[in-house]
């Protein structure tokens, strides 16, 4: 479903109506505290400089854990590239991205494609219309 005749989510930037929730890159027993609280079940994983790498999700780290990985372990080797949006895109750009998401959610980086600066969701794009 996309939104190609709507105009406010034509002209609407995402950094308008993004939810925040990002976490670095951490092991899995941190990340699975983490994902626990996570409205989403997902976590965007960026490096010590805030770099984006990828999204962790509940599965991946539920599977890990399952096949005897150490709790310890980063998650580093976890991570996922889902589809993604920059902040300066449209609502219906959004629309499109969570169509092809596996997670129901689309990580938004900043204008630069580095820093991840929040959460894309149907819910955010329902905010269009506040």
């Amino acid at each position: 479903m996309t939104c190609d005749s709507c105009r406010l989510c034509r002209e609407t930037p995402v950094r308008d109506v993004l939810s925040q929730d990002t976490a670095p890159d951490a092991t899995i027993s941190l990340a699975a505290e983490r994902l626990r609280r996570s409205p989403y079940g997902v976590l965007p994983l960026v490096d010590h400089d805030g770099t984006y790498r990828g999204v962790l999700t509940v599965q991946a780290v539920s599977d890990a854990l399952a096949e005897g990985t150490d709790a310890a372990t980063t998650v580093e080797s976890l991570a996922e590239v889902p589809s993604i949006l920059r902040e300066d895109e449209h609502v219906d750009d959004g629309i499109r991205a969570l169509d092809l998401s596996s997670c129901g959610v689309v990580p938004v980086l900043a204008s630069d494609g580095e820093r991840v600066v929040g959460w894309f969701d149907y819910r955010s794009a329902l905010a269009t219309f506040r």
